[in-house]
């Protein structure tokens, strides 16, 4: 895989870059140096905004994925977000290009609450027509509604009683203001950084020869320039909800956090009870008036007051202890084990294969012989995620005692950035380039 640093036609200006740096290189010597660094050139290599993720799960003797799950051909609920690039400096330092990567995946949360309510009612849980993907940004409540209500098996009767007056407190569980959703931990994160600095040469992919792929004419007469591509920078994320692709950074807070926790037909019958009980406490009769008692319980708490209700508890007592460890995690409903994430992470690298090659990652080790072994694994796009997973620790990773080590035929070092440079340093290999 070769990357074009510099756009086709620029041939003066690969002149005149060669002649900068020797410029450049005569100050060094004198002990001069230019005032500021700079990026020579930007180069998106592949992104993904919002991807659906295929879910395979049939293959054929070949290793190719020939079947998706008939049910659900994506994951419902989950959608992948990467960006590969490759910014080149020189000029005030030695020219050099770093390639850079993220992958990360985003969940829905109406999605999660749907799949949840048909799980608790014993429906199916099948995605087309009518089913998951109708609820792709349906608000989580009105999801479970729809489904929970709709059901004659584990119906939660006394919150669909309530539910058709949306003036009424009990029905608003508000479970990720209540839960802290918004400083939930993220489901998976890797993140490596700056590996030409803490590396060296080791992150280093190969060498691309600018003047002999932009100006032959110059090759001819024996002038080359050639520059070194380092891996830089891999950040994987998954179930992120404040990941900004443009910047990768946070949209706020200076850290990733996922999506926490989902409303469940059993939480909401619990909060809907809760009310009743506290209403009660207070003198009310809320299965008269439903509405004005559990707004007396509101303006309770609003005023500093602590009603109690079911279990004897206040409101913030029975979500500490009750509601939020019972309200199921949205990673754990979309994203079990990370095989969403898992997948959409194979699924884009080999698009970025594509991009580059014009042939997917499985297609291009089929053609190396001596690759033929672990055919199997790189042709599943979550195996190619996992290896991620595997690499990220600081033991060693060596032949012949390391089962991945093995498998890849080379030898990964002994802590986490070592493992990834040498990781993508075989993927090179895979991709002939």
């Amino acid at each position: 895989m070769r990357f074009r640093l510099f756009q086709p036609g620029w041939r003066v200006r690969t002149a005149m870059l060669a002649a900068g740096l020797t410029a450049t290189a005569m100050l060094s010597l004198a002990g001069g140096s230019p005032a500021h660094a700079q990026k020579l050139q930007h180069t998106e290599r592949f992104a993904s905004q919002d991807e659906p993720i295929d879910h395979w799960v049939t293959y054929g003797p070949n290793g190719y994925p020939i079947g998706k799950d008939a049910s659900c051909p994506q994951y419902p609920g989950v959608h992948a977000f990467s960006k590969v690039w490759a910014d080149t400096y020189g000029l005030d330092e030695t020219l050099h290009t770093n390639l850079r990567m993220q992958f990360h995946t985003q969940y829905d949360a109406g999605v999660a609450a749907a799949k949840v309510a048909a799980q608790n009612a014993g429906l199916s849980t099948a995605c087309t027509g009518l089913g998951l993907y109708a609820f792709r940004n349906v608000d989580p409540i009105t999801a479970m509604t729809w489904v929970a209500c709709g059901a004659s098996v584990n119906r939660p009767n006394r919150y669909c009683q309530l539910v058709a007056n949306q003036n009424d407190p009990a029905v608003h569980p508000h479970i990720p203001e209540r839960c802290d959703n918004s400083t939930a931990p993220v489901s998976m994160w890797h993140e490596w950084h700056n590996l030409p600095d803490r590396i060296g040469a080791a992150a280093r992919l190969y060498n691309v020869d600018v003047i002999a792929q932009f100006a032959s004419w110059l090759k001819s007469i024996g002038l080359s320039l050639n520059v070194p591509v380092y891996l830089d920078d891999v950040t994987i994320v998954g179930g992120v909800q404040n990941f900004d692709q443009a910047s990768a950074t946070p949209t706020y807070g200076n850290q990733w956090y996922g999506y926490g926790r989902v409303v469940s037909p059993p939480t909401a019958e619990m909060v809907a009870m809760w009310y009743d009980v506290a209403a009660q406490n207070m003198g009310l009769n809320p299965y008269a008036n439903p509405v004005s008692a559990h707004d007396a319980v509101d303006n309770a708490i609003a005023q500093g007051k602590s009603p109690v209700g079911a279990s004897r508890l206040t409101r913030a007592q029975f979500y500490a202890q009750v509601i939020c460890p019972n309200a199921p995690k949205i990673s754990d409903v979309l994203d079990a084990n990370h095989s969403a994430t898992l997948a959409a992470i194979g699924q884009d690298l080999s698009r970025w294969v594509y991009a580059e090659t014009g042939k997917t990652l499985c297609q291009q080790i089929h053609a190396i012989p001596k690759y033929a072994s672990i055919v199997g694994v790189v042709c599943r796009p979550e195996f190619v995620g996992a290896f991620f997973d595997v690499v990220d620790n600081n033991t060693c990773m060596n032949r012949p005692t390391d089962g991945i080590a093995n498998l890849l035929g080379v030898d990964l070092g002994c802590n986490r950035d070592m493992h990834l440079a040498r990781l993508f340093g075989q993927v090179k290999s895979f991709i002939g380039g």
